[in-house]
């Protein structure tokens, strides 16, 4: 999803939403109590309700970088604004999904997303 003067559909992993829960987070945007601006210009939480296209995202059992917390937020966030969304969940996976049937799982759904989206 992108904001509302643009019209491209997005399909990544769990979203880094507003916590910083994550030593990627951190790294870029410092601490919260540091850079709580910073932290709010990049939350897709407060976004959602302002975003157009399509929205397809998935979320793994153990993600190390981005938590089912921060995926879970953004979710909601968009059902409270009424947006339509797909996700797909892998569990007993980590974050390179790993095994060979649940990656053509990954790329056909974002296929199917695509040629339902563009």
């Amino acid at each position: 999803m992108q904001p509302a003067d643009s019209s491209r559909h997005s399909v990544p992993p769990s979203p880094i939403a507003a916590t910083t829960d994550t030593k990627w987070a951190e790294a870029f945007l410092g601490m919260p109590a540091e850079n709580t601006d910073g932290y709010a210009r990049t939350s897709l939480v407060r976004r959602a309700a302002s975003c157009t296209g399509g929205y397809c995202s998935y979320m793994v059992h153990t993600m190390t970088t981005c938590t089912r917390r921060n995926t879970q937020a953004f979710i909601d966030a968009l059902i409270k604004a009424g947006k339509l969304f797909d996700l797909m969940i892998y569990p007993m996976r980590k974050h390179d999904i790993g095994d060979r049937d649940a990656t053509i799982h990954l790329y056909r759904t974002m296929l199917d997303f695509g040629r339902g989206n563009l």
